[in-house]
């Protein structure tokens, strides 16, 4: 635990200069996230949140169920950098017990914001994590979801829109259309 907190103290201290520092001090945390008994011994541990976060942010790298649990935890009341979100949403489908599915993903579908992009990326992550773990079930709760998504993307980024990035969640939003049927979005 005294390498745990080693590193956090690190990180909070460490100057956003100084990029190596940072970038070492997370590869340590990561690494030794990923025996199992320590990350139990985390996961069971109160930490500040400043904390938290950063210990969350590292967790989009470590592959257990005692990652995906604390991470899963933090994802219900936080929210992960911009660049970390579909990731980290994709890491806990992937590990996450069994039982703690369903209720994490109607978690998150009734915990969205306004804000569009993040909810497509919470439920991209979502629906690659389910299929990287081979389970393509939720339907009750990821098609409705994924209507609104479908909808909201095509009405934001409408057809004459240019950009490689409106592109992607043009096609995105398609696919998602096609995935579950969506009546509302057919020709």
């Amino acid at each position: 635990m005294s390498t745990v907190e080693s590193a956090l103290s690190i990180l909070n201290a460490a100057s956003g200069h100084d990029s190596h520092l940072l970038y070492t001090s997370r590869l340590c945390l990561r690494n030794v996230l990923r025996h199992s008994p320590l990350m139990k011994e985390v996961a069971a541990k109160e930490w500040s949140e400043e904390d938290k976060g950063r210990i969350a942010s590292t967790l989009v790298d470590v592959g257990s169920p005692e990652a995906a649990m604390f991470l899963a935890r933090y994802l219900e009341k936080n929210a992960m950098p911009n660049k970390k979100t579909q990731l980290a949403y994709q890491q806990v489908m992937r590990f996450i017990p069994e039982g703690e599915l369903e209720g994490f993903i109607r978690r998150a579908s009734e915990n969205k914001n306004s804000d569009l992009d993040l909810n497509t990326q919470m439920f991209r992550g979502i629906k690659e994590g389910l299929a990287q773990r081979g389970v393509s079930a939720h339907e009750s709760i990821m098609a409705p979801w994924g209507k609104e998504i479908a909808e909201g993307i095509l009405k934001k980024y409408p057809a004459d829109s240019t950009s490689n990035r409106v592109a992607s969640q043009q096609s995105f939003a398609i696919q998602v259309a096609g995935d579950y049927k969506i009546q509302s979005l057919q020709p």
